[in-house]
This record gives structure tokens, C-alpha cells and sequence, in this order.
């Protein structure tokens, strides 16, 4: 598998702008999604370190951040530094466009942490806020993408909460860019991000970042070519002390980078009455990361849990080194067999769950919440090519 290197860009005022690519309206935007759950915190300040790599649900954990319109997920860039994503777009948390949107630049979505207890640091603390930024959701022929590159005037922010003057500070921003051109520039295409936190005014319980963005819808003379765009996707964001702006560091962490695959050769899901063995996977691919700066044992399985609850079928792969800074290419780990059992051919629908985990074996993964992907395979009434 091809490696998309991930290199270190350092940022503490604005970056330069590239200029936008051209392009051409060629697909119907989205027009909204489902209303997305919304989540009252206790308002306990949150301590260090921080971290958070969006490996699970459908919106920002509760327990890190506030409601603001950014939803989780694993659809839009692809080789995200570890599994899942937040994005913000112009969709609100309804699941609408923002009533405000327009064809000139407008406020968005906020992802804005929960308070975090800086209460007794100080400068020598070398605080370091950290994470990785992807705009639109690919690269290459625009038909072949999944979100929408942000135009020039459309704009990503990173603010920190002074809590001395009760006022946000804007550190970073980054204007419209296209994939293909960022990692003409740079050689990559998620690009990574580090301020230092320095300022005693900064020092309190009821510190405070959040990310936002501005967008701005194509100026169509049909509406219905009016939807969702200008998405940010932002991944593996980390506030801690001892830390240091001047190169990307190296954290022990072996974790999968995409969702778990489909248990069926051609389809997401097939009708119960329709399938056949022939049509069952034979061989899976999985997407395993090393993201620190030496090989590490890792141990990867998987098992299959039928309707009743009782596992129907487990593989083990054994351990195998993760490679340095690098993805999996051992087989056994990275495209294991799918043989010994043989779902059903009864038409009977059924739900199965499938749960894949991989571990660091020796000194402990830093973040186990990315050690786990699951997957709902489906077998009902319906096909589905897609997910």
C-alpha cells in the first residue's frame, strides 16, 4: 500500500494562501443530514493532557467538547492520521444549511473545547497545542471526491479563550486550498499544526480553544445546486506539557486508519434470500498505523458475533512489528483471511456485529480508543453498494 506521508508544518500566525484551483460544478451538493444529538456537559473544567482523535460516534465527545455544529465520522479525507475525524462544514446541527449562508463568506460551524485547568502553569510548562488539518474531502477528478474543496475566501480558524480579559484570541488561520495543491507544496496532504502556549494570561481554569470556519456557497442561478460545502477536517488534537513546536513528535500509538470492511466480495449489504457463499469476502484489507519513530509488536484479531450474541467465527493474526512511521503490510494484518465459517444461506434476515482490534504489545499504546473498529453487517431486504 502507498504511504501518504505526514510531515511536520509548524504555524503560528497565519499560513499563506495558495491560490484556489480551478474547478468545475460537475455534482449536486448535499443538502443536510440528519439532526445530530446535542449534549449538556456538568461544566467541570477538563485537565491535561487533552487529547482527542475523533475515533468514535457521530459528534465530539461530550466529555472534551462543547455543541457547535462539527460531526464525526470517517467519510470525507482519506489516510487521516489515525481512524475517524471531526469536520466542519456549512451544515448547523440540525442538519441544515446555516440561515445565514450566502454566496460571500459566512460563520459556520464552532468546535470549541470544554474548559480545561491551566490554573498553576506557567511559560516553563512548554504547553503545546497540537493537530492535523485536511480541507474538502479529496483529491484528483472532482466526480471521484467526496467533499467539497474550500474556496479562497473560505477560511479555517484556531482561537484560544484569554480568561484575564474575557476575550478570544485568533493564533492560526489557514484560507481555501485544494488537496492536490497543498501537497504539491508540501509533499503531503494532512498537514500538521503547533502552537505554544505561552502567555500567563492564558494560565486558568477556564482556558478554552475552539476551531471555526467561514463558508460560502457556489453562486448558482439554481438552487437546487446550492448545499453542504467548504469542509475542514481536523484529526488527533493534543494539548500537554513538555512539549515543542519546532518538530512533530512521535507518539506510541499503533491504531486502524479506516473503517472496518464489508464481510461481502461486492456489496455493503445484500437481501438474506439473495445470498449466496460465493458472494462472502475471501480476503479482508485493513489500514493499520505505526505513528511512532521505531517498529512495534502488534497483535491484530478479529471476530464475527452472530444475532444471539455468541461469537460465530474468530481470527487471530498473531503479532507481527508495525512498521516505522508507516502502514502494515504483513498479510496476516493487513489483508487477513476470511475463511472457515459461512454465513447462512437460509434467507433468514440477520444482523451480525464484527469487531476488529489491534494492540501494541509491549510497553502500551498510548491511545487504545483507536484500537477498535466495528462494523454492522447486514443481512436484510436491501442492497447496498456503498456504506
Amino acid at each position: 500500500m502507498k504511504r501518504v506521508q505526514i510531515s511536520a508544518i509548524v504555524f503560528t500566525l497565519f499560513s499563506v494562501c495558495f491560490s484556489p484551483c480551478d474547478a468545475q460544478e460537475v455534482l449536486l451538493p448535499l443538502q443536510g443530514t440528519a439532526m445530530l444529538p446535542v449534549a449538556k456537559t456538568d461544566g467541570a473544567a477538563v485537565g491535561l493532557p487533552f487529547f482527542d482523535d475523533f475515533a468514535a460516534g457521530a459528534v465530539p465527545s461530550v466529555g472534551l467538547w462543547e455543541p457547535g455544529g462539527a460531526t464525526v465520522g470517517n467519510g470525507y479525507g482519506e489516510l487521516p492520521p489515525t481512524i475517524g475525524m471531526a469536520t466542519l462544514d456549512a451544515l448547523g446541527p440540525n442538519g441544515l444549511l446555516y440561515p445565514q449562508a450566502a454566496t460571500s463568506p459566512f460563520p459556520a460551524d464552532t468546535l470549541c473545547s470544554r474548559a480545561i485547568y491551566l490554573d498553576g502553569f506557567t511559560p516553563a510548562d512548554s504547553l503545546v497545542l497540537s493537530f492535523f488539518y485536511l480541507p474538502g474531502g479529496g483529491s484528483g477528478n472532482l466526480w471521484e471526491r467526496i467533499g467539497d474543496t474550500p474556496d479562497a475566501g473560505d477560511s479555517l480558524f484556531l482561537d484560544l479563550f484569554r480568561p484575564a480579559d474575557s476575550s478570544w484570541q485568533n493564533v492560526w488561520g489557514r484560507g481555501g486550498v485544494g488537496i492536490d495543491t497543498l501537497v504539491a507544496h508540501t509533499g503531503t496532504a494532512w498537514q500538521y499544526v503547533a502552537v505554544s502556549i505561552s502567555d500567563p494570561a492564558y494560565f486558568d481554569s477556564s482556558f478554552r480553544f475552539r476551531f471555526r470556519n467561514r463558508c460560502s456557497l457556489e453562486n448558482s442561478a439554481k438552487p437546487g445546486m446550492t448545499g453542504n460545502c467548504d469542509q475542514w477536517n481536523i484529526d488527533y488534537v493534543m494539548l500537554d506539557t513538555a512539549r515543542s513546536v519546532v518538530s512533530m513528535p512521535r507518539w506510541r500509538d499503533v491504531a486502524f486508519v479506516s473503517p472496518a470492511p464489508s464481510m461481502l466480495g461486492n456489496y455493503q449489504a445484500m437481501p438474506a434470500r439473495q445470498f449466496r457463499a460465493v458472494d462472502q469476502a475471501t480476503q479482508l484489507q485493513m489500514t493499520i498505523t505505526n505513528l511512532y519513530g521505531s517498529e512495534l509488536a502488534s497483535h491484530y484479531k478479529y471476530c464475527i458475533v452472530g444475532p444471539d450474541g455468541d461469537t460465530v467465527h474468530l481470527y487471530d493474526g498473531g503479532f507481527e512489528n508495525a512498521p516505522v512511521e508507516g502502514y502494515q503490510t504483513v498479510a496476516a494484518h493487513a489483508a487477513p483471511p476470511f475463511t472457515g465459517y459461512t454465513f447462512p444461506e437460509d434467507g433468514q434476515q440477520r444482523v451480525y456485529s464484527v469487531v476488529h482490534t489491534v494492540s501494541e504489545g509491549v510497553g502500551g499504546d498510548s491511545h487504545p480508543q483507536n484500537d477498535t473498529v466495528r462494523r454492522t453487517q447486514v443481512f436484510g431486504d436491501y442492497y447496498a453498494y456503498d456504506d
